[in-house]
């Protein structure tokens, strides 16, 4: 079983399953994609805002279009591969 994360770039998702976070786990989970100085960097330089923004827009939208009950969310479409036993 594979869990799809629905990210910046994913263009059609189904939301199986989701999680849902408010604004003291956005801070933090911002503080980590900044880590990733190489994309924030990039992010910076050709949309003029960094990863951590860029991936928090679409937590916001996912949870606008899920109606949930935070601010927050990160959808997953589940995706099962066949085990090839019987």
């Amino acid at each position: 079983m594979a869990f799809l994360i629905h990210d910046p770039k994913t263009i059609q998702m189904r939301h199986d399953l989701y999680t849902v976070f408010g604004e003291d786990e956005a801070e933090w989970k911002g503080q980590l994609l900044r880590f990733h100085q190489s994309q924030h960097q990039r992010n910076l330089r050709t949309r003029q805002y960094g990863f951590d923004e860029r991936i928090l827009k679409v937590n916001r939208q996912i949870a606008r279009e899920l109606q949930a009950s935070a601010s927050y969310a990160e959808g997953f479409e589940l995706k099962l591969y066949p085990t090839g036993r019987p």
